[in-house]
């Protein structure tokens, strides 16, 4: 997919482009089928996610792609609901976040 190569170029450049996955969201299976509570997400078109973590130090910072998957397993995943009051907000955090990026990049 062009999205997900486009997305391993981005995260060449920025290992934390993707938003962040606080911890007390992360479902235990998650961390025990990974091996880290560490992860951060990437929303791709046609509402697919990609999951991903960073291990390294100051030096050498690896991204490592875990997962990709649609929007409805996700949720499932997480344990979403479908018009939740957490999940509006995150929606609009997740474009603020975006046109932020945005307008850094074309500075």
């Amino acid at each position: 997919m062009k999205a997900i190569d486009r997305e391993k170029d981005n995260l060449k450049i920025y290992p934390q482009h993707g938003i962040h996955i606080l911890r007390k969201y992360i479902p235990k299976s998650l961390v025990k089928r990974y091996g880290t509570d560490r992860l951060w997400k990437v929303d791709l078109f046609g509402f697919w996610r990609l999951i991903y973590t960073i291990t390294g130090d100051e030096v050498k910072i690896i991204a490592f792609i875990l997962e990709f998957m649609d929007h409805k397993k996700y949720n499932k995943l997480f344990g979403y609901k479908k018009n939740s009051l957490f999940m509006n907000f995150y929606k609009f955090f997740v474009i603020i976040r975006h046109l932020f990026l945005l307008l850094e990049i074309h500075r």
